[in-house]
């Protein structure tokens, strides 16, 4: 019972340590070696492609896997996905707008983020972009 009850609160420690410690260091800033706090950079702007926005281009795609589970309840469908192709052309922030369930939502975003793009460009340089990508699930 004693063990139980260190382990517990041991447990809770390191929960609090994980989740609010890094959340309150956020909060106060960047602090350098002599205590002072240094500016956060905004995030870069994320654009809408069109213009003189030009798109990125897969140069790198990942199949989904097709689970036992979606085999034998025979599913097949396409998951749209949004997010954004960073300007290294990484996808960042992957969202399902539409899916087929749970499971087969989650092979397609697990696919997705191995994707590699040729980023999406503005006057010639690299830029973030949000895009909707379709993963199309189908059985032979």
């Amino acid at each position: 019972m004693c063990l139980r009850r260190v382990l517990l609160a041991l447990t809770t420690v390191v929960l609090v340590s994980i989740f609010f410690i890094p959340a309150a260091a956020a909060r106060d800033g960047d602090k350098t070696d002599a205590g002072k706090t240094t500016e956060k950079k905004p995030d870069d702007p994320i654009y809408a492609i069109g213009g003189d926005v030009k798109p990125p281009k897969l140069v790198h795609v990942v199949e989904p896997e097709f689970s036992a589970h979606s085999d034998q309840a025979f599913v097949s469908g396409v998951v749209k996905i949004q997010m954004v192709v960073t300007s290294e052309g990484l996808p960042k922030e992957p969202r399902v707008l539409s899916g087929l369930g749970d499971l087969q939502d989650k092979k397609a975003v697990e696919a997705v983020q191995q994707w590699r793009f040729k980023p999406a460009t503005k006057e010639d340089k690299p830029v973030n972009v949000r895009v909707t990508v379709e993963v199309n699930f189908h059985l032979l």
